[in-house]
């Protein structure tokens, strides 16, 4: 189970777009995530709320083992500050 990741809601509110989060641990030891936040409004720009996920990294992981691809091509995710978040490999 997530950890609420910090600030996500607020931030995606005052930028008006979606946002992904630095990595955050989890409750449980060993866990980490990473969220994403959108906020959702209507016609006329009225904040309606704020829809996030949080994807944990050793599902993501899991997920892109699974992806069949040629026998030399690899999967990388990488957060921006240049972190390899996953890999399929």
């Amino acid at each position: 189970m997530p950890a609420c990741a910090p600030g996500t809601k607020k931030l995606s509110q005052r930028t008006n777009k979606a946002i992904w989060t630095s990595i955050y641990p989890g409750f449980t030891p060993g866990t980490v995530f990473i969220a994403a936040s959108q906020p959702i409004r209507d016609r006329n720009g009225k904040l309606l709320g704020v829809s996030a996920v949080d994807f944990s990294l050793s599902g993501l992981q899991q997920y892109l083992h699974r992806i069949k691809l040629s026998k030399t091509g690899q999967i990388f995710a990488i957060e921006r500050s240049g972190l390899l978040v996953a890999s399929s490999s």
